[in-house]
């Protein structure tokens, strides 16, 4: 009993010693070319000197916070990345156009419940599910026109770039080889027939008083 206690206090004793940190001593040489030299390894010969070490600093590491999630209103104003105008050209031409079709693309495209809305000339003119749209019989001059998605609530979620297109039709006072008294003189053969078949009559009837 006695050589087993004997035996646990010297595994006792030896484990205490080897959990102490040794620091081992560090040397300083110079060899024979002048080249400076430290080592743990105190040299055979020649001179050295033992340098000091102070203590090791450590830094403890810092636990980096992870950014807080975007505001759902903030992901929703990003989640397209482009929207343009596909159709027509910027500065097109339409002569005398019963219709223009207006196309855009959105990437990614648009989501359930997004919709498109047609800007014509400043002012929302359309509203469609679908990225195309189909303007009646538009005015003659030029119009700036402009697609924007928006959501259910009505906000503008990305615009396009605008365009300007351009809408010729032609005019009477376009044209050299018309005459205003030319529709007068459409009209005036019947007239003058009528006047003077009713002058007429009127005079048969005075002779005959």
């Amino acid at each position: 009993m006695t050589a087993i206690l004997r035996q646990l206090a010297m595994i006792a004793l030896f484990m205490s010693v080897i959990s102490v940190p040794v620091q081992a001593e560090i040397y300083r040489t110079v060899d024979a070319e002048g080249n400076v030299i430290f080592t743990d390894q105190k040299p055979k010969s020649g001179p050295s000197e033992t340098v000091e070490v102070g203590p090791v600093l450590t830094v403890p590491s810092t636990k980096v916070k992870p950014l807080p999630p975007k505001p759902k209103q903030e992901q929703q104003a990003n989640r397209y990345k482009s929207l343009n105008i596909v159709s027509p050209e910027n500065e097109q031409s339409f002569q005398n156009p019963e219709r223009i079709t207006i196309t855009a693309q959105a990437r990614p495209s648009a989501r359930s419940g997004d919709r498109f809305r047609l800007i014509w000339d400043g002012s929302s003119l359309l509203e469609s599910d679908s990225p195309n749209f189909t303007v009646e019989m538009p005015d003659r001059g030029a119009h700036s026109i402009q697609i924007e998605i928006m959501d259910k609530n009505g906000k503008t979620l990305i615009s396009s770039q605008p365009r300007t297109i351009y809408v010729h039709r032609a005019s009477v006072f376009n044209n050299p080889q018309h005459k205003p008294d030319d529709d007068m003189d459409d009209v005036g053969g019947p007239a003058v027939a009528l006047l003077n078949a009713v002058t007429s009559l009127l005079v048969d009837k005075a002779t005959d008083n």
